[in-house]
């Protein structure tokens, strides 16, 4: 019998099974678009001093006072402050002092601190990606609610009449 000396190809087992598909996902921040300047006033005792008159009432505090993100995908703020411009993990500690106008005798008031912002919005999708070993990678896109940053400003006062 006469050899040819070649090796035969590979037949593949039709009992093998294919490896199974790898999934994976990410969030991505997108479309910063501007939301405008807003005033957020603390609810917090470091914020506020309530005074009665006759008089002069004051606040003098330190307060801390930072950029914030809000997003309920809980993106990151690395990937936020990429795309909005700015550190949204950036904070400071600041004094606050404020005077108000004279307060008649038994009026009470409450002063107040708080502070400006420029708030930027943005949208979040999750990427979920699929490979496939034996016929490419398919991905879809799922739009999560909307996200905001706010970079802070400023400082502002108010006297509340109680």
């Amino acid at each position: 019998m006469l050899s040819t000396g070649g090796t035969a190809a590979a037949v593949p087992d039709p009992s093998a099974k294919a490896p199974p598909p790898i999934c994976r996902s990410h969030i991505e921040v997108r479309n910063p678009h501007p939301l405008g300047t807003h005033e957020i006033w603390p609810d917090h005792p470091d914020w506020m001093v309530e005074f009665r008159g006759p008089g002069q009432g004051r606040i003098a505090k330190s307060v801390t006072v930072s950029n914030t993100v809000t997003s309920s995908a809980g993106v990151g703020g690395d990937k936020v402050s990429a795309e909005v411009g700015f550190d949204v993990m950036w904070s400071t500690t600041t004094r606050t002092s404020w005077t108000s106008p004279e307060i008649p005798p038994n009026q009470r008031i409450m002063l107040r601190a708080g502070k400006v912002v420029q708030r930027t919005g943005f949208e979040v999708w999750r990427i979920n990606e699929t490979v496939h070993p034996t016929c490419g990678t398919s991905q879809r896109e799922v739009r999560l609610p909307n996200g905001h940053a706010d970079q802070y400003k400023h400082l502002v006062y108010r006297t509340d009449y109680l």
